[in-house]
């Protein structure tokens, strides 16, 4: 009997440290509700305290984004924005697909997003106009972070090519490492 108290406590102590989480302040954000109108993200949008949306594009294909959120049933979701571009000039979405995974691959996600700072990750567009190195269709790093009114878009051209062949950005780097998040956890393949 006391070792059922036991593994209860300690399952109810594991199951509400995922009910608190801190959310970092943003830094360099915008005021923007324009994105709640984004018909399939917009309950997802109501209903997270935060959501992080990462995608990789080129001008050959708009990519699906890789969504994590932290909801107000206290519990990470992993959902894909599903693509359906008919025309490469006309981007809109036409399936969000919630994704089947465990509480620990997405903590995997959140706890990286935290240790890389991507709050406070600077709002402007990194290429690199102080290099040389020239680059054409190469591909683009999105990331968005939504938390109530405060979004926060980073767009990042050509991320691992500037960084290897330019002076060293710790932006660029901490991209390229968030890429390496979305990409390495197999939920989101």
């Amino acid at each position: 009997m006391k070792k059922h108290f036991i593994l209860f406590s300690c399952l109810l102590i594991s199951l509400l440290s995922f009910g608190q989480l801190s959310v970092p302040k943003f830094e360099n954000n915008i005021l923007d509700t324009s994105y709640l109108n984004e018909p399939l993200m917009s309950e997802v949008i109501k209903k997270s305290v935060v959501v992080i949306m990462f995608r990789t594009y080129s001008a050959w294909g708009k990519g699906s984004y890789k969504i994590l959120s932290f909801e107000r049933d206290s519990l990470f979701h992993g959902y894909i924005l599903k693509d359906s571009t008919s025309n490469k000039r006309v981007l809109f979405y036409s399936k969000l697909e919630a994704i089947s995974t465990s509480q620990d691959s997405l903590r995997i996600i959140w706890d990286g997003l935290i240790e890389n700072k991507v709050f406070s990750l600077p709002l402007q567009s990194i290429s690199d106009k102080e290099c040389d190195y020239i680059i054409f269709d190469a591909i683009h790093y999105d990331l968005r972070i939504i938390q109530g009114n405060q979004y926060k878009k980073l767009d990042y051209y050509a991320p691992k090519e500037f960084e290897e062949n330019c002076k060293s950005s710790p932006s660029r780097q901490t991209i390229i490492r968030v890429h390496d998040l979305f990409t390495k956890q197999t939920f989101l393949h």
